[in-house]
């Protein structure tokens, strides 16, 4: 069948026999499916776009945009580009430049088919002088499994084109503009001259060609992979003089291959045969960089290239650092740490541990190194002191509960003071629970806490109070997306103290000690290389609070604001991590860290007796309050690298400075000598959200 003068816009074509294109005829968008049969475009005759063409000043081409199947596409003298659709095709049949043509061998017989198509085939077997010029062109991926001995020359100028086929790449010139990628699935050879703008991706497999040329900006893309006890690795092989100093060689390492394993191997990047020689950059092994040949000579601290060849030893220079990887900053720190340590005292186990050294084979800025690095960083241990901190600032918050006014609980006011028959001491309890996450900078903690406490109170001529509490607290600190946590226990002491006067103007304040002990336990891993890592630490926290207000009120309602300040300052010790299976020296010598809070708060509180039955009474109250932070809002935590050059500092979410908290609860009096209360908080700034509730009692004697 013949099309002549057809645009095939949006058409499906599936043939199984001879199908020609002729004339004015275009197939931009078209879908061309073959079933072992022929497709015929050497009567394509001058295209109205010019830029179809391979070249400029071609007079016959045509634009497919899907082609897939087998069979044999005849191209006479006209061009053909492929891949317009965007689509991904495989073809495993052939392109070629004329094919045999034979005459019906039944005599007497004649058809319209035969006819049509000697008619059409005759013409292209004269004007053919050529071999076949074929282009790569749009986004999907061309999948050539067919031999194209044919092809004298191929242009990939866009997406992929995959090599299946010894001489899928033609006999002739292959050419890979910046936006093309050629990949090969097998050995390909036959190639005269390569030049490429744009990727060549060999896999483990070998190209050779005659020479090779390239522009800024071409990259290599080669693998290496276990084989028995070898190595085999992807390359390219030339036989003439070639300069590949504008190619960037990447070699990525398959899993299962260790750092021990690549010592004193060869690498051949380039093969150069008889007489060439060849003048290669940059190649990149994983992270391990080869050096930069320039003038015959290597830049003097990583190793040269000669011939091709690469010599992994162990002085080579691994450059954890990429220079475009994009890394946040706690994965820039700790790579900076260790950047250009030697391969040798990676696989002695003289810096880092097992999984630094898997580290090294994974190319620099990928996204599973930047995930190791941050795995390996310690910043899941970053929130610790915040953690610790917040166990001693709920404790202060149990003992303001049991201030004469301004606190949570229920208080004698002057008037009627310490009952004439009790001695105006009094003891209490208190236990809450809240959870609280802080996010910002690409990080994530959720802390979860528990945490009780106990004191005795006594008046001191009915308008005064002092008293002393003792408390236990909980904290489990878990940073999202990281395998581990953090476990705060705290053990808190504390002194308070209150006076409302006569006027109504009252003043609260209090002192506390917290030690805290801090078990760690997390996971960090590298391709096949995964160590788990504990670590013990202790640490303390001195902290303060007072305010000064003044009670009114007004309908019933009691009113007291106030202002005043709130300070913990918190330090946790140095330890060593340490592997929890006993071998290994993945652990991280962590520092010390100290956290200090300093906060001006503006606060009121509203209270009401609603109801008052057999002796008792229920009031339901809300404190609302604003803090300032005046201290540091972003937590850090200086480490190093077993064996490291240097250590590096991680840094936590930055949070605002601007705190709201909301306090609501009903205090309930159920004797004159029991009150409870039951309640819960929410408290929010930027980068942190907390809630939390509890309940809480006095017994006055």
């Amino acid at each position: 069948m013949a099309i002549i003068d057809t645009a095939l816009e949006n058409s499906r074509l599936s043939n199984e026999g001879w199908l020609g294109l002729a004339g004015e005829t275009t197939a931009d968008n078209a879908v061309v499916k073959m079933n072992g049969g022929m497709l015929d475009v050497s009567l394509v005759e001058k295209v109205a776009d010019e830029s179809n063409a391979v070249a400029k000043g071609t007079e016959k081409a045509i634009t497919i945009g899907s082609l897939s199947g087998t069979g044999d596409v005849i191209t006479g003298a006209t061009q053909v580009t492929l891949g317009s659709a965007n689509q991904d095709d495989e073809f495993g049949g052939r392109f070629m430049k004329t094919i045999a043509i034979t005459e019906p061998q039944v005599e007497g017989e004649a058809t319209t088919e035969t006819t049509e198509s000697v008619a059409l085939r005759t013409p292209a077997v004269a004007q053919t002088t050529q071999g076949v010029q074929l282009t790569k062109i749009g986004t999907g991926n061309l999948t050539l499994t067919g031999d194209q001995g044919g092809v004298d020359r191929l242009s990939i100028q866009g997406g992929k084109l995959t090599a299946a086929h010894a001489n899928a790449l033609g006999l002739g010139t292959v050419s890979v503009a910046s936006a093309g990628t050629i990949a090969l699935a097998a050995d390909v050879s036959g190639v005269t001259d390569f030049t490429n703008a744009g990727t060549l991706d060999l896999g483990t497999n070998k190209l050779a060609v005659r020479k090779y040329a390239s522009s800024e900006g071409a990259k290599i893309n080669s693998r290496v992979a276990k084989q028995g006890e070898d190595l085999a690795f992807g390359a390219i092989q030339v036989s003439e003089s070639s300069d590949f100093r504008t190619t960037k060689i990447k070699v990525a390492v398959d899993e299962g291959i260790e750092v021990t394993d690549l010592l004193k191997q060869q690498v051949t990047v380039v093969d150069a045969q008889g007489d060439a020689e060849v003048q290669i950059g940059e190649v990149e092994f994983g992270s391990i960089s080869t050096g930069v040949e320039t003038d015959g000579g290597t830049d003097g601290s990583t190793d040269g290239n000669t011939d091709g060849l690469v010599t992994i030893t162990e002085t080579s220079a691994v450059n954890f650092l990429g220079s475009d990887g994009g890394y946040s900053a706690n994965e820039q720190a700790v790579l900076a740490s260790v950047d250009g340590v030697a391969l040798g005292d990676l696989a002695s186990g003289k810096v880092g541990g097992s999984v630094l050294s898997a580290m090294a084979l994974q190319t620099a800025g990928s996204e599973e190194q930047r995930r190791s690095a941050r795995l390996l960083s310690g910043e899941s241990l970053v929130n610790n002191a915040t953690a610790a901190q917040g166990a001693a600032t709920s404790f202060q918050r149990g003992m303001q509960t049991r201030m004469i006014a301004g606190g949570s609980m229920f208080d004698d006011t002057t008037a009627n003071g310490a009952m004439a028959s009790d001695n105006g001491i009094a003891g209490w309890a208190s236990f809450k629970g809240g959870n609280a996450s802080q996010r910002g900078d690409g990080m994530s903690f959720d802390v979860k806490g528990l945490d009780g406490a106990i004191g005795i109170d006594k008046r001191v001529n009915q308008n005064t109070l002092v008293g002393a509490s003792v408390g236990l607290g909980n904290q489990d600190s878990k940073a999202k997306g990281m395998p581990g946590e953090s476990k705060v226990n705290s053990v808190s002491v504390g002194l308070y103290g209150s006076h409302l006067a006569a006027t109504n103007w009252f003043v609260n304040g209090g002192v506390s000690y917290t030690n805290h002990s801090v078990k760690t336990d997390r996971t960090v891993a590298a391709r096949n290389a995964s160590a788990r890592l504990s670590g013990k630490t202790s640490g303390q926290t001195f902290g303060m609070f007072g305010e000064v207000g003044k009670r009114f009120g007004v309908s019933g309602v009691n009113i007291d604001p106030s202002v005043g300040v709130r300070v913990a300052s918190t330090r946790l010790n140095a330890f060593d991590e340490t592997n929890r299976d006993g071998q290994g020296t993945d652990g991280l010598k962590v520092g010390s860290q100290s956290q200090t809070s300093t906060r001006g708060v503006v606060g009121v509180r509203l209270w009401r007796e609603v109801a008052s039955i057999g002796g008792g009474k229920v009031a339901p109250s809300l404190r609302l309050s604003y803090e300032h932070e005046f201290g540091n809002t972003q937590s850090s935590l200086t480490n190093a690298i077993y064996g490291a050059p240097s250590g590096f500092t991680v840094k936590g979410p930055k949070l605002g400075r601007d705190i709201f908290t909301a306090d609501l609860g009903v205090d309930m009096q159920l004797k004159k000598q029991l009150e409870v209360r039951v309640g819960g908080n929410v408290s929010v700034r930027k980068g942190e959200s907390a809630l939390g509730g509890g309940i809480s009692a006095k017994y006055r004697f």
